[in-house]
């Protein structure tokens, strides 16, 4: 999966919450699971790594995973789910 430049989760209001579900690689065999919600850990910081990012540069060494990151950016936790499907 091509990391996106920018967060696509940014400019959603900071009290919201969502879900977004994607499949990639060969035969789009690898399903993933992005959901993301609100946190109350203050205020961000602008130059803090975007956790949706991060996570998504996992996608192309690893294929079946569950990670949750704080991203201080957007003060939302993120959390990945992968899975690979027969």
């Amino acid at each position: 999966m091509p990391v996106p430049e920018k967060c696509p989760i940014n400019l959603a209001p900071a009290n919201a919450g969502g879900q977004i579900d994607e499949r990639v690689g060969k035969g789009a065999k690898q399903r993933l699971r992005f959901t993301f919600t609100p946190v109350g850990i203050g205020g961000g910081d602008p130059f803090a790594d975007c956790a949706f990012l991060e996570l998504s540069k996992r996608t192309g060494k690893e294929t079946t995973f569950d990670a949750t990151l704080a991203c201080r950016r957007c003060n939302r936790a993120v959390r990945l789910q992968s899975r690979l499907q027969q």
